[in-house]
């Protein structure tokens, strides 16, 4: 298979009261390529499925990610305190985003249950999303998080998101170094 040239990808967020804008394309060539360059890095020295520290001068933040074939399902940490709940679509194989779409609604469920009583709507939106590749990103609510810490964690899961479709659409996506 060619994988197609992609220019960037779309950024659904949501937040427990439902979605904070409406999604929006974020074209790789407004990112850091500095940081882009790092999280892919990081996402080749840890493989598709982990949870790790970024390490000094991050080393308060955290990431887990279970992906597969171009999708996945991942956690930003402060300080050990899920902020950010993320959904990785790269519209390789419609069957996998449904299935990893399903995961993501009911771990958005099973948070929205223990955290704030919401309505359906929220979880009706996520999977009629049907732009490909497709961020969406679940905010925690956390009213001792600081904007600065926020802004931070924010930036790094987009250039993580870009770092994982571009390793998505490669030709040996993270691979694990040796």
């Amino acid at each position: 298979m060619i994988a197609p040239e992609i220019t960037g990808f779309t950024i659904a967020p949501f937040s427990p009261a439902g979605p904070l804008t409406e999604p929006a394309f974020c074209g790789f060539s407004i990112l850091s390529p500095e940081w882009v360059a790092n999280c892919r890095t990081f996402l080749r020295e840890h493989g598709p499925v982990f949870q790790a520290s970024w390490g000094q001068p991050l080393g308060n933040i955290s990431t887990k990610l279970t992906s597969s074939d171009g999708a996945g399902l991942g956690t930003f940490f402060l300080d050990q305190k899920p902020i950010l709940f993320t959904h990785y679509l790269s519209g390789l194989d419609e069957d996998i985003d449904a299935d990893v779409t399903a995961m993501f609604t009911e771990m958005i469920r099973n948070i929205l249950t223990l955290e704030v009583k919401q309505g359906p709507g929220l979880l009706r939106d996520i999977p009629r999303l049907s732009q490909r590749p497709l961020l969406s990103v679940f905010v925690m609510p956390n009213d001792r998080l600081g904007e600065e810490d926020f802004n931070m964690i924010r930036e790094l899961s987009t250039h993580f998101a870009a770092a994982f479709f571009q390793e998505s659409f490669s030709l040996t996506p993270f691979k694990v170094k040796e």
